[in-house]
């Protein structure tokens, strides 16, 4: 019999002699099929390099691959910054670069400025924005269309409930001081500063009174139609049977509109044969009411304000007050009987001749509608 410590040294010796003998064996069998084992890595590399790799795994292929002229063409936007894009890859860059990769000359203009929008995004630009001027509260029964907005100013009070969108006009308005010398024509001005500014881009842009509104209402026809015939829409002509020169001089104070048409012949003579031919015609389509493109409309603005603002500087009229003096002046000059409270707005009745030349000049083709009343 064995003690425990010679079974113990029993078990060990017949462990390792296993043990070694197990090892043995596969030495040997890899020996034996050493040339066998070498051929089947062979032929799995080969089969790897062979068989096609799928297309979406190509955009999953490693950063530290160099991407074959097949891989360039659907490379990702976004690659990683150890490596440089090639200049087949340069021009789909996307806009954000990792920091650690410099970028070229090629692609930084590619790269936009962050800019504050003056607008909700995604809100749509209606296709057309229409004006209701007015200085007081206006009946309205009938307007519903949220393309109609309501122009007021400070002095306005409304309240009623128009279900419109109402605009303050005086805010930042240089205008706001001869609000009375120009009537309308200074809220226009508020909304044509926006419109030349960029912050209103609506493809057709109207003007309304609170009176007096074209007769389609809320029906507003197709204006695409529409303009693809006419240069614009306009109140009706009105014809008084007598010259245009001869109305102004006898209605109002003919010093403005002289001193108009000298402005025009001095910083805008290529309106000055319109402005001649409009003073021998007998008709005109006043108030000031239109709906035009919105780069027409851009171009009105920068005519007729640009007359009346040079007007203004050489009669020195700062505010409704300098108008009031230097209608009186002009008035007790000619011994001429006026109304002052009415012949204060002379900016107002320059303005309806003056935009007349511009239509001459530029709206040959007119689609006319009368008003009605709201």
């Amino acid at each position: 019999m064995l003690n425990n410590e010679e079974n113990v040294e029993k078990l060990e010796r017949e462990f390792i002699i296993k043990e070694y003998n197990f090892e043995s064996c596969l030495e040997q069998i890899y020996y034996k099929y050493k040339l066998i084992f070498q051929i089947s890595i062979i032929c799995l590399s080969l089969i790897l390099i062979i068989i096609p790799i799928p297309e979406k795994s190509k955009a999953q292929i490693s950063s530290s691959v160099e991407p074959t002229e097949q891989i360039k063409q659907v490379v990702p936007e976004i690659i990683s910054s150890s490596v440089e894009p090639t200049e087949q890859i340069k021009p789909v860059v996307p806009e954000i670069i990792s920091s650690s990769v410099e970028p070229t000359e090629q692609i930084k203009p590619v790269v936009p400025e962050i800019i504050e929008l003056p607008k909700k995004i995604n809100e749509p630009e209606p296709l057309v924005n229409l004006y209701i001027i007015t200085h007081k509260d206006f009946s309205n029964n009938v307007i519903t269309n949220p393309a109609y907005k309501i122009l007021c100013d400070k002095r306005t009070q409304l309240t009623k409930n128009y279900n419109l969108e109402i605009i303050e006009t005086y805010k930042d308005n240089i205008l706001y001081p001869k609000i009375r010398g120009y009537c309308e024509g200074s809220k226009i001005y508020y909304i044509w500063k926006l419109y030349k500014e960029g912050i209103i881009t609506s493809k057709y842009v109207g003007f309304f009174h609170y009176r007096r509104i074209f007769p389609f209402k809320n029906n507003i026809p197709n204006l695409d139609q529409l303009f693809s015939k006419y240069d614009v829409i306009v109140r009706e002509k009105t014809h008084h049977g007598r010259s245009n020169y001869k109305h102004y001089e006898s209605d109002h104070l003919i010093r403005f509109l002289d001193e108009s048409i000298n402005i025009i012949k001095e910083k805008y003579p290529e309106y000055y044969d319109d402005a001649k031919k409009y003073l021998n015609k007998e008709w005109s389509n006043y108030c000031n009411i239109f709906i035009a493109k919105k780069d027409d409309f851009i171009k009105w603005g920068e005519f007729v304000f640009g007359v009346l603002f040079e007007l203004d500087r050489r009669f020195n009229l700062n505010t409704d007050d300098d108008i009031k003096k230097f209608v009186i002046k002009i008035a007790n000059e000619s011994n001429k009987t006026i109304n002052v409270d009415y012949q204060v707005r002379q900016e107002g009745f320059a303005m309806e001749r003056i935009g007349n030349i511009f239509y001459d000049h530029h709206w040959k083709k007119r689609y006319e509608l009368r008003t009605v009343s709201i």
